[in-house]
């Protein structure tokens, strides 16, 4: 066989070859886009499942947060409620006063009136007086303590007067309010 009889038949079987050899590379190709298509599509899901996960994290963080401030808002409430009694209960109001003019070793008369007058808020108003009699630094010290008192009071007008005598005693008329919960607000 001479060369010119086997070319027609190389050429046809190098012409397949390469067609296969082209047929598996476009397949090749073909695969890894798809392939490529598939990885794409599944870093985005799981690029969203993240997103998502990282905002339900934050929602819950929030929710938390809010569960915190809630339980501090209680807690305050209760020491508010506690600061500010009812007309039921003005009498520990009157206690406290007393025991404090015990405590700093005055003589103390407290008076309150027997109405309640309602304020513009949601509270009621009720008048009281004071008459104190005690040494100028044990009156001072009564004055500051009910400045600091846990309950809800503003004193309005105090005159100091001292006795003629040497014993260096201090009289303190004082006028103000306690604050008490409105029953209507409760």
């Amino acid at each position: 066989m001479t060369i010119k009889e086997h070319l027609p038949h190389v050429t046809k079987r190098g012409f397949l070859l390469a067609l296969r050899s082209f047929g598996i590379a476009l397949t090749c190709v073909i695969l890894l886009v798809f392939i490529g298509g598939r990885i794409h599509a599944n870093v985005t899901e799981i690029t969203k499942a993240r997103n998502e996960i990282a905002a339900f994290s934050a929602k819950y963080e929030q929710f938390d947060q809010l569960k915190k401030d809630r339980e501090t808002v209680q807690s305050s409430l209760g020491k508010l409620e506690n600061a500010i009694p009812t007309a039921d209960n003005v009498t520990i109001v009157v206690d406290y006063i007393n025991s404090l003019g015990i405590q700093t070793g005055n003589i103390v008369v407290a008076r309150f009136d027997s109405n309640t007058r309602a304020n513009e808020g949601a509270f009621d108003e009720i008048g009281f007086s004071l008459s104190v009699n005690g040494t100028l630094p044990s009156v001072l010290n009564l004055l500051s303590q009910i400045e600091s008192a846990p309950y809800l009071i503003a004193v309005k007008t105090v005159s100091l007067a001292a006795e003629a005598s040497l014993s260096r005693q201090l009289a303190a008329q004082l006028s103000g309010v306690a604050y008490l919960q409105n029953e209507q607000n409760k």
